[in-house]
């Protein structure tokens, strides 16, 4: 899977698809005692945010260019943009999910080696999509 703030790649698949991917969503609820009723009113207000968490591990060719990168991409991640997910099959094909207006809430950058990795928080509203990319 590649995933892309606006053009700015933060996995880009194969050997660095992210991995721990959770989506946590929720929407605003209002909850209304009803009178003289055995249960109260629940009701729907919309307001749907998602929390997009997920990892991204990658190799480097040697210990500077490991902290090279962790550096360089601290300092270039947008805080925010449209997200963008592009999941593709192993024959070609490619389903890709969006949401607008995305943010960064997060992200924590670590090395060991010549190895860096990257978890990231992501906020946003609907994502959609599911059509080829």
């Amino acid at each position: 899977m590649r995933v892309f703030i606006d053009q700015f790649c933060l996995s880009n698949g194969d050997d660095e698809s992210p991995k721990g991917l959770t989506i946590n969503g929720k929407q605003q609820v209002q909850s209304v005692p009803l009178l003289r009723a055995a249960a109260a009113g629940v009701y729907p207000r919309g307001n749907r945010i998602n929390t997009v968490t997920f990892a991204v591990t990658r190799e480097h060719a040697s210990h500077g260019a490991a902290e090279g990168f962790l550096f360089f991409h601290a300092a270039r991640l947008p805080a925010s943009g449209n997200l963008t997910f592009l999941c593709e099959d192993v024959d070609g094909g490619a389903v890709c999910y969006r949401a607008e207006a995305a943010a960064v809430s997060s992200d924590k950058g670590s090395q060991l080696g010549m190895t860096t990795t990257h978890q990231y928080t992501v906020v946003c509203g609907v994502i959609s999509g599911g059509e080829l990319g």
